[in-house]
């Protein structure tokens, strides 16, 4: 799907789109790596692999009336597009929540247009049958998560597996 007009599919350079669950991935630090964060501009270093960015997205869910404007407006000045929810609350579990799973998914399959690449960095499960559908119309598919918190169906169904390591934590 390389569109480098003049220069031999071979030799052009891989594009990369990178969609980052951020509620994905605090949560796993939060309780995993005793409350630490995810540095995002190591993690998009990581992801790229030393190939061509043209997308890193970040998707973020807050509770509600909780300020995130620095976060964002630093990740915007460094290329991110920043896509943000406020959580939910469930009565049933008295969880905060909210779910980026569709729009990732339309994210992927829109960026699949102008990436050869998708990284989706999150360990959840759901995103299996996009990565098929990915897969099929020739897009690679791989998967950056802490490697104890991936689904085993999701690592199964990528490409690649890209683990988190503590060098991505602050």
């Amino acid at each position: 799907m390389n569109t480098n007009q003049g220069v031999p599919a071979a030799l052009a350079p891989e594009r990369v789109a990178i969609l980052i669950d951020v509620a994905n991935l605090y949560g796993v630090a939060k309780h995993q790596h005793a409350g630490k964060k995810v540095d995002l501009l190591r993690l998009r270093e990581h992801c790229a692999q030393g190939r061509e960015v043209v997308s890193t997205t970040a998707y973020f869910c807050t509770p509600p009336k909780v300020d995130i404007s620095v976060v964002t407006e630093m990740l915007e000045r460094e290329g991110f597009v920043v896509k943000h929810k406020e959580a939910r609350f469930q009565a049933s579990d008295s969880k905060m929540t909210q779910d980026w799973t569709a729009q990732i998914s339309f994210d992927a399959a829109s960026a699949a247009r102008y990436a050869d690449t998708i990284v989706l960095v999150s360990g959840k499960s759901g995103y299996e049958d996009l990565m098929t559908s990915l897969k099929r119309g020739g897009i690679r598919v791989e998967v950056c998560s802490f490697e104890t918190a991936i689904s085993e169906r999701l690592r199964a169904e990528a490409d690649a597996f890209l683990p988190i390591t503590t060098e991505m934590l602050r």
